[in-house]
């Protein structure tokens, strides 16, 4: 199995991620709480400096990237490329009401026709630019039953790892996890699976239905930094 560390915006900045890699480790990639790139600029200073590789040295990192629009992804993707990063994950699950109030994260998928559009520009630039994209996605935003259609959305792309956190929006972290729904996908995705939501303890591992896997800890290394050895 593979364990990665979930981004927590203003918390898994390089230097945790460095401290938590030194003292504990145990973890195959970290993945930087996400670049909003405009049309001004790709990336922030504070951005930048985040993912500067010189910052990362120690780590397998991926960066993140939150749009809608596929220019600013893709000029995002570039600047990433020039900075040496060949992997990077589009965020479709952020639930923040500042976020889904610009139409982003989680408050992209049930917009089926532009976000297919919108993964029709970015998976033609990584064709072209050797670079690989995972998805961060949730089930939906309105209604877990959402999840059935962006699985065959997610099917016509060369998604290198799609990442499931398998609640709505409304949802938040808040309450069960939709399992069910993550059963649906390990029968219906084409991409490869990572479980992500509610693995606070090693018994909470062991009920996934795929063991064998790969799962992304986010709160459960933070309130137990020694997860992942476990």
């Amino acid at each position: 199995m593979n364990i990665y560390f979930a981004p927590l915006e203003g918390i898994t900045g390089y230097i945790y991620r460095n401290t938590y890699n030194m003292i504990y480790g145990h973890v195959d990639k970290y993945f930087a709480p996400f670049v909003s790139p405009s049309e001004k600029s790709p990336m922030t200073p504070r951005e930048r400096k985040d993912v500067d590789p010189g910052n990362n040295a120690a780590i397998n990192l991926v960066p993140q990237i939150l749009t809608n629009r596929s220019d600013c992804f893709i000029d995002a993707a570039k600047e990433l490329k020039s900075m040496g990063y060949s992997e990077i994950n589009l965020n479709l699950g952020c639930p923040s009401g500042t976020v889904c109030a610009k139409g982003k994260g989680a408050a992209f998928l049930p917009e089926t026709i532009e976000l297919k559009k919108f993964l029709d520009d970015i998976y033609n630039y990584a064709e072209n630019n050797s670079t690989k994209i995972s998805i961060k996605t949730r089930l939906g935003y309105y209604h877990p039953d959402e999840f059935y259609d962006l699985v065959k959305i997610f099917n016509e792309f060369p998604i290198c790892e799609l990442i499931i956190h398998p609640r709505i929006r409304s949802d938040f972290y808040k309450g069960d996890v939709r399992m069910e729904y993550f059963t649906y996908a390990l029968e219906h995705s084409n991409a490869p699976l990572v479980y992500n939501g509610n693995i606070f303890t090693k018994e909470d591992y062991d009920e996934l239905p795929d063991k064998t896997g790969t799962v992304m800890l986010g709160r459960g290394l933070i309130s137990d930094p020694s997860l992942a050895d476990k």
